[in-house]
């Protein structure tokens, strides 16, 4: 009876001492089972980002069909400083009714100041932005008006820069910049981007 009485309390600490050591591999077991449970949930996430991404860099950029000229002129390619100049825009739409069309002009900010840009064709309005180095500008037919025109070598906008400074500068219209073009909408709502034509002024 002794024996087994000593036998017992010999192992009684052992169990004592084991439960503690159980209780931090549990936790060890518990704590990595949570970290690479996120991890793993991370992953997902940052393939889906890295697909959108590539597929907003490799989708095709749609500009419209290639049809119709908008050019730029002015009354004198002559200017003098302070004195005010018109430039017109021009457009042929190819036969074509329009409702709506945005034009790109770049000129040297250094060398001009920006005036009126004003619709010339009945029935639209002309909305411009000014960007950092170039003139935004978007027209459209009124809600009011039932005709959408067919330009034939007509002025649809015209736009008053003021020269600064003596020099030869170019006034360009812009197939595109950024994320803006010159095109045109049909009465169907199809786009048409135009051949474009640029000036040269001269101001003295």
């Amino acid at each position: 009876m002794e024996n087994n009485v000593g036998t017992q309390e010999s192992q009684m600490p052992k169990k004592n001492f084991l439960l503690p050591i159980l209780i931090v591999l549990v936790l060890i077991v518990a704590v990595l089972s949570v970290l690479l449970f996120q991890k793993n949930r991370n992953l997902p996430s940052a393939a889906s980002t890295s697909n959108v991404e590539n597929e907003v860099i490799e989708a095709p950029v749609q500009t419209g069909i290639a049809e119709g000229v908008f050019g730029l002129s002015t009354a004198s390619q002559s200017a003098s400083i302070g004195v005010p100049i018109v430039i017109v825009l021009k457009a042929d739409s190819n036969g074509r009714g329009v409702v709506g069309y945005d034009a790109i002009v770049q000129y040297d900010v250094t060398a001009f100041t920006l005036g009126e840009v004003k619709s010339t064709v009945a029935g639209f309005t002309a909305i411009a932005s000014s960007r950092k180095n170039y003139l935004e500008v978007t027209s459209f037919k009124d809600s009011a008006s039932t005709v959408a025109p067919v330009f034939k070598d007509t002025d649809i906008l015209t736009v008053t820069l003021t020269p600064l400074k003596a020099g030869v500068f170019n006034v360009d219209l812009l197939d595109e910049i950024e994320s803006s073009n010159t095109k045109y909408i049909d009465s169907e709502t199809k786009v048409y981007v135009p051949q474009v034509d640029d000036l040269t002024v001269t101001v003295k």
